[in-house]
């Protein structure tokens, strides 16, 4: 008699091991995954800061008169802009820092003043000069109050000129008999001067010119009385200081 036995089993199959040379390591992009894909365009230039047109201030300059400039600059692409001012005097540099204001102290009448202006931005930079400005001729002034006199004859009337020029006296429709020194400044009355008995008033000018003809002037006015030979004093000058 046969009998029949089954025999139940479960094959694995396992896959024949591998040669070290069969394994790899896992590659890694290490390329940086915000770094801009190159298109091909080349990037925009750094565009150079402006300078507008600078303009030294007051327009008219005179050795008693501290100047300074305007400056405006702009940068294209809103970068920092970092500005160096250089100053020349008669094409000659001085005073290169930032300070805008030039004292008077540094220039005198004649003088030609340039501001050159040095913008950059870290990468561009840029120069711009002004106009020449050439200083002016000053006036003289009075160095005295020029209320009324307290006399004639030997008062002498006192000038000075901010740019050292040498002063002349002079009297405009004076009194007959009165004078002034045109070096000195000191006046001189002579009562028996023909007309000067006569009396009368009289609206004179005190002035003080320098070399280029620039004047100041003292008016006032003098009466004289009639028929006396003493000494006359003027009254109260058409304006007061």
């Amino acid at each position: 008699m046969w009998s029949w036995a089954f025999i139940l089993g479960c094959s694995n199959t396992v896959a024949p091991p591998t040669s070290p040379s069969d394994f790899s390591p896992t590659q890694v992009d290490t390329q940086d995954e915000f770094e801009p894909v190159d298109t091909g365009e080349e990037a925009a230039p750094n565009g150079q800061p402006k300078i507008r047109p600078l303009r030294i201030v007051p327009e008219d300059v005179y050795t008693s008169t501290d100047v300074t400039v305007k400056i405006n600059v702009t940068d294209p692409d809103g970068d920092a802009v970092q500005t160096a001012i250089q100053w020349y005097i008669n094409g000659v540099k001085k005073l290169r820092n930032r300070n805008r204001r030039l004292d008077s102290s540094n220039f005198r009448k004649g003088d030609e003043l340039i501001i050159e202006v040095i913008a950059s931005d870290g990468t561009n930079e840029v120069i711009r000069k002004s106009p020449p400005t050439t200083v002016l001729n000053s006036p003289p002034n009075f160095s005295m109050r020029t209320g009324s006199l307290p006399k004639l004859d030997g008062f002498v009337i006192k000038a000075e000129d901010p740019d050292g020029d040498i002063l002349t006296f002079k009297l405009d429709n004076p009194p007959p008999g009165l004078s002034i020194d045109s070096k000195k400044g000191e006046l001189a009355y002579q009562p028996d001067a023909a007309g000067a008995e006569e009396g009368g008033t009289f609206e004179t000018k005190i002035i003080a010119e320098d070399d280029e003809g620039l004047q100041v002037i003292w008016p006032l006015t003098v009466t004289l009385t009639p028929g006396k030979k003493a000494e006359r004093r003027p009254v109260t000058p058409e304006d007061e200081p």
